[in-house]
Order: structure tokens, then sequence, then C-alpha cells
């Protein structure tokens, strides 16, 4: 009696651990269980992450407009974001979460036919830096590509790219499920 109890109790608690797996799994949202970003590296040093978003563009781009608020919570580094002059461009003032103390950059971000780019003024941690959001509709929603390149002066280059891998994948993947909510 006392074994067959046991592989009762045994039999209930696989299946009670297979029910909570399911149900975890059934929690992850469409968009994460569907796709993740690709990731693309070009011999510069770009990084180049693409994801296509089952929203319209003028949902994303209103995201990315709001440079100081929903831009800059899509990123974990970013620490400040002022924007210093406006008009068809901007002069962004900016600090990132840096090793030793926040690095800190001056950029211009203008609009393109399909989304904004983005290029250094100055700054005494950053050699280059440049980003591009392109957004392009397509019938499965909108294809989102995220270019940034980004060198600084005193860390070599595979560090700061696998930096700007992560950091870029996760942008926008938290941009995908802030328009998924919304």
């Amino acid at each position: 009696m006392r074994l067959e109890m046991r592989a009762l109790i045994q039999r209930i608690a696989g299946r009670t651990s297979g029910w909570i797996a399911g149900m975890a799994l059934s929690a992850i949202t469409p968009m994460a269980a569907a796709q993740q970003p690709s990731v693309n590296v070009a011999h510069n040093g770009e990084v180049a992450v693409s994801m296509t978003i089952d929203a319209p563009a003028s949902n994303i781009r209103r995201i990315l407009d709001d440079i100081e608020g929903e831009l800059a919570a899509l990123s974990t580094d970013v620490l400040t974001v002022e924007v210093l002059k406006t008009g068809a461009c901007q002069e962004i003032a900016r600090s990132t979460r840096g090793l030793l103390r926040p690095f800190r950059l001056r950029s211009l971000r203008c609009p393109t036919a399909h989304g904004w780019h983005e290029s250094l003024i100055e700054s005494g941690d950053f050699s280059a830096y440049s980003t591009d959001w392109s957004l392009i509709e397509t019938e499965a929603g909108t294809e989102v590509v995220y270019r940034v390149r980004t060198e600084l002066y005193i860390f070599p280059k595979p560090l700061v790219t696998r930096s700007v891998i992560q950091s870029a994948k996760e942008q926008v993947v938290k941009l995908a499920r802030k328009v998924a909510r919304k």
C-alpha cells in the first residue's frame, strides 16, 4: 500500500510540475515565442538588430519620437537624455552607464525617409557613435532595423561590440513588448 501511495504521489507531482511548466510557457508573450531579433555585425563593427513587429509603424514611431521618455526607457544603459535644440533635427546630450563613471556625448538626431539617424557631435569618451532606426511596413507588420556603431577611446572593440549587441537586442525586444501593450 505504501509503495502504491508513493507512486501515486510521484505521478501527481510529475503532472503538477508539468502543468506548472505549461502555464509558465503559456505566459510567454506571442511576440517572444514567435520571434527573436536577428543580429548582424558588419566588418566596421556596426551592429544591426532587426525584427518584424506586429504593429503599424505609426505606433512604433510614437515611442521612438519620445527621445527623453519612452525611447530612453528602452535601454538600461541610458542614464540621462536632454534635448538641447529642436527643429527638424535635435541636438541631444546623453549620459550612459560606464565602467567607472558615466560616459557622455552630444549628438545630432535627424529624421530620415524611414526613421531617424543620429551621429556624434562631440565626446571625450566616444571616438565614434551613430544610430539608425528604420521602420518599413510589411504584410507581417513593421520591420524594425536598429543599427548602432559605437567606439570608445579606452575599451577594446570586441568588448564594446558585445555590449552593443546586448543593449540593441534589449531595446528592440522592449520596443516590441511596449507596442504590444498599447
